[in-house]
């Protein structure tokens, strides 16, 4: 699992705090995923003024989209 969040994100406050919340609403998620998955999540601008409800809500979204979710999961 990786994070990508370029400076147009904002200052550097404003992406640690993106890349805070995406690790902590990855860590939810990571025990329901396949086994050895590659995943790299790329933030783009707004997710700076996103909330992380937003975030974790996109994540989950975006997991499903991708077919990620293990059997087991009940995703």
């Amino acid at each position: 699992m990786a994070f990508i969040i370029s400076k147009r994100c904002g200052p550097a406050v404003v992406r640690n705090r993106i890349r805070r919340r995406l690790k902590e609403a990855f860590r939810h998620y990571r025990q329901h995923l396949q086994p050895d998955q590659v995943i790299v999540w790329i933030a783009r601008v707004p997710a700076g003024a996103a909330s992380y409800a937003e975030l974790e809500a996109e994540m989950r979204q975006l997991i499903g989209k991708s077919k990620l979710w293990s059997a087991k999961s009940g995703f």
